[in-house]
C-alpha cells in the first residue's frame, strides 16, 4: 500500500536511522504526536504496490528530500499536514547542509499547477522557522544549529555515558587506527559503529533503524544529548 499521511505534523528525515530515532525519542519522552517518514519509506512503499514511482531515487540522505516533496501531494492525507519538518545532518560545513535543504524545497514541483501562480512549497528564511506557506515547512539542523556532525553525534554522547568502559575502548582502538584526519561525521559515525558492535554480543551489526527496538539501553533516549531535539518538538506548536 502507497505510504499515506496520517498526522498533521510530520518529520521528513534523510533515512531510515533517523525515522526510527525519532518515533523512539517521541514515544520515550511522550512527546506530542508526529509521523516521522524518508524518501526510502516511500520508494518501497511504491515498489511493493507494484509501481515505478519510487525510481526516481533511490536512496537516502539530502537528496531524497525533492522526490518525496514531489511525491508527497499525491499521497492520500497530504491535505490535511498543517506543518512539515524538515530534519538533516549538518556534517562538516553547518551553512552549505542547510543551504542544500532550502534549495530542494525551492526546486520541488508545485503542490498545485493547475491554478494560477501554481502553489509550490515555500522555504524558511532560517532554521527553526516557518516558512508561511501550507503546508507550514520548519527546518530543523542536527547536531544544533551551527555544529558541525550528525544524529551520530549525539547518540555518540549519550552511548559513551551509558558505556565507559566500553567507548575507553573505543578510543584507544580510534588512536590506534590513526584517523584523526577523517571528518568529524566520520569520526563520530566510526566511533559510535565501533561502541555499538563492543557492547552488543547478540548482534555486534546492530543498526540504527531497529537499536531502539532491540536493545533502547545501548542509547538512552533520556539522555540529556536529546533534550535540545524534544525541546523543540514538545514546544513545536509555539512555531506555527
Amino acid at each position: 500500500m502507497a505510504l499515506e499521511f496520517t498526522e498533521q505534523l510530520v518529520i521528513l528525515a534523510e533515512g531510515k536511522h533517523e525515522t526510527h530515532f525519532f518515533s523512539s525519542l517521541i514515544e520515550k519522552r511522550g512527546l506530542p504526536k508526529f509521523q516521522t517518514v524518508c524518501e526510502q519509506d516511500r520508494m518501497e512503499r511504491e515498489e511493493a504496490n507494484g509501481s515505478d514511482a519510487g525510481a526516481e531515487y533511490g536512496g537516502g540522505g539530502r537528496p531524497g528530500f525533492l522526490p518525496f516533496l514531489n511525491g508527497a501531494p499525491l499521497l492520500k492525507g497530504f491535505a490535511n499536514i498543517r506543518a512539515l519538518i524538515i530534519v538533516s545532518d549538518n556534517d562538516e560545513n553547518p551553512i552549505e547542509s542547510f543551504e542544500e535543504v532550502i534549495g530542494y524545497i525551492s526546486k520541488a514541483d508545485p503542490i498545485d499547477s493547475y491554478i494560477t501562480p501554481p502553489k509550490k512549497f515555500v522555504a524558511p528564511s532560517a532554521q527553526l522557522v516557518k516558512s508561511g506557506g501550507n503546508p507550514q515547512i520548519v527546518v530543523m539542523m542536527i547536531p544544533s544549529k551551527d555544529e558541525k556532525g550528525a544524529l551520530e553525534t549525539l547518540c555518540l554522547q549519550a552511548a559513551a555515558k551509558a558505556n565507559p568502559g566500553a567507548m575507553k575502548c573505543v578510543e584507544e582502538f580510534f588512536n590506534c587506527a590513526k584517523i584523526s584526519d577523517w571528518t568529524k561525521t566520520k569520526q563520530d559515525k566510526m566511533k559510535l559503529r565501533s561502541l555499538i558492535a563492543a557492547s552488543y554480543r547478540k548482534n555486534p551489526d546492530l543498526s540504527l533503524a531497529s537499536l531502539w527496538k532491540k536493545n533502547p539501553d545501548l542509547i538512552p533516549l533520556t539522555d540529556t544529548a536529546f533534550d535540545p531535539i524534544a525541546k523543540i518538538l514538545l514546544n513545536f506548536e509555539d512555531l506555527l
